[in-house]
C-alpha cells in the first residue's frame, strides 16, 4: 500500500506524461518495483517491459541498478536514455509523445465502414501493410489471438485496421492507400477510443514524435498531447 501511495503521488505530478504508467497500474498490468518521491520503476508483465520515470539523473541511476538484465525499457526522461546508452546498444529506439482522452463521453463515429475483430490468420497481411513496422510477426499474431486488432471494412473489403498494444496503448493505425482521405482512419480511431471507454479505461496512445497527421487526428478527436516524451528502447549489453 505504501508503494502504491508513493507511486501515485509521484506520477500524478504530471498525469498526462505518466498516463501509461498510471493506466498499467490501474488495469493491474504492471507491478511497482520501486516508488519514492524522486521516481517510479514498474515492470509491465503484459508487455514484458520495464517502465521508468525519474525526477533527477541520480534517481534514474538508482532505479536502473535494480533490474539485473533488462532487455526492453520505456524511459520517460532523456537523461535516462543517455545513461542507458553508455552501457547498452539499442537496435530499436522510438521517441514518442503521450496522448490521452480524459473525457467520459463517447465520441461520434463516422458511418463510412463497419468494424470487426481480425483473425490470427490475418497476421502476415497486417504485418505487411503496416507502414511503421509493428514489430515481429509473432507479436502481431499475439495481439490478433487476444482480439486486440480491429479491421475496418468497406463493401466487405478490409480498408484498414487499428490495435491495442500489449502495454495498453491504442496504436497500429493503418489505412490502405485506396481508402485514405475518406474518413476511415478517423472512424477507426474513434471506434477504438469508445471501446476503451466501454472497458472503463482512459484511452491513451503513444505517437512517434513528428507524426503530425496522427497527432492532428487525435487532437481533433479531443485528446490531449503531452509535452514530455517517452522513449522505447531495446537493450543489448555492449561488448
Amino acid at each position: 500500500m505504501e508503494k502504491s501511495i508513493a507511486a501515485e503521488a509521484y506520477l500524478y505530478r504530471d498525469r498526462l506524461h505518466h498516463i501509461d504508467m498510471l493506466e498499467a497500474l490501474r488495469r493491474k498490468m504492471a507491478y511497482i518495483v520501486y516508488a519514492g518521491p524522486e521516481g517510479v520503476l514498474l515492470y509491465n508483465a503484459m508487455s514484458e517491459c520495464w517502465v521508468i520515470s525519474a525526477a533527477t539523473p541520480e534517481a534514474s541511476l538508482h532505479m536502473l541498478a535494480i533490474p539485473e538484465s533488462p532487455d526492453f525499457i520505456c524511459a520517460h526522461q532523456e537523461f535516462t536514455v543517455s545513461q542507458l546508452q553508455k552501457t547498452y546498444d539499442s537496435p530499436f529506439f522510438l521517441d514518442c509523445v503521450q496522448t490521452a482522452y480524459f473525457k467520459s463521453d463517447p465520441v461520434p463515429v463516422p458511418s463510412v465502414c463497419t468494424f470487426r475483430a481480425m483473425e490470427p490468420g490475418d497476421a502476415q497481411w497486417v504485418n505487411e501493410n503496416y507502414r511503421n513496422d509493428p514489430g515481429e510477426l509473432d507479436y502481431v499474431r499475439s495481439l490478433l489471438e487476444k482480439g486486440l486488432i480491429t479491421g475496418a471494412y468497406v463493401n466487405g473489403r478490409c480498408a484498414g485496421f487499428i490495435g491495442r498494444h500489449s502495454e495498453g496503448s491504442i496504436g497500429l493505425l493503418e489505412v490502405l492507400p485506396k481508402y485514405r482521405r475518406q474518413g476511415v482512419g478517423s472512424a477507426l480511431f474513434r471506434d477504438a477510443l469508445n471501446r476503451e471507454l466501454q472497458r472503463g479505461n482512459i484511452p491513451f496512445g503513444q505517437v512517434e514524435w513528428g507524426n503530425e497527421p496522427s497527432l492532428a487526428l487525435q487532437r481533433k478527436t479531443g485528446c490531449t498531447v503531452s509535452e514530455g516524451h517517452v522513449y522505447w528502447m531495446s537493450l543489448v549489453p555492449r561488448q
